[in-house]
């Protein structure tokens, strides 16, 4: 009988220590969770939002804006695809305007098998059937390069821009940069934008394209 109760007692303080363990492990995997969290936030907060940002940050938005403007190549594909679904080329228009500053946005862009420039705002380029490539060909902006290095405008803005080649290619054919159109030049701009993150709102910094000559 004895035996039987040492081993009850023994079986309930290992169940009240196991319990506890568990209950530790818990607590400290949430404790260290919530740390990760406070890192990752106050590292948006220290780069993303600073009231200034440094030479290699603003080095690396103008390397963004490059991608941006590759971006914009590869969604003009897919919109002026005929076979492309509606829904897809709604969500594809959505990408694009992401991209740019504003729907006011200007372009310049010869129609395609014509000499003469036509300017249109980003909104008619998405809204309007306007075709900006020959058909079978995709427009590929080459060889970007920054001619105007970002800089502080004010707290909330940097402007710069970059300088690329236009050319027309066709897609199937790997390799083939196709014929130089024109060099051309776009408007970047770093902007610091409202961002919710958990239960806070930051002001963080985002590139955007802007008019294109």
């Amino acid at each position: 009988m004895k035996r039987i109760f040492r081993l009850s007692a023994i079986i309930l303080i290992y169940l009240v220590t196991c319990g506890k363990s568990c209950n530790d492990a818990k607590s400290d995997e949430s404790a260290l969770e919530n740390a990760r969290e406070r890192m990752a936030h106050d590292s948006i907060t220290s780069v993303f939002s600073s009231d200034s940002l440094s030479q290699s940050s603003l080095r690396a938005f103008e390397n963004a804006a490059k991608n941006k403007l590759s971006d914009f190549s590869d969604y003009l594909q897919i919109m002026e695809d005929s076979s492309t679904g509606q829904a897809f080329r709604t969500k594809t228009g959505e990408m694009i305007r992401d991209l740019f500053l504003s729907a006011d946005v200007r372009f310049r862009f010869a129609a395609p098998g014509r000499s003469e420039m036509k300017e249109v705002s980003l909104e008619e380029l998405l809204e309007t059937d306007i075709k900006v490539q020959p058909a079978g060909q995709k427009m590929v902006f080459d060889s970007a390069r920054v001619i105007k290095k970002l800089q502080m405008d004010n707290d909330s803005t940097c402007s710069g821009r970059l300088a690329f080649l236009l050319r027309y290619g066709n897609p199937s054919l790997s390799g083939k940069k196709g014929n130089e159109c024109a060099e051309k030049s776009i408007d970047i701009f770093a902007v610091k934008c409202r961002k919710i993150f958990g239960s806070d709102t930051l002001r963080v910094w985002k590139v955007f394209l802007g008019d294109m000559r």
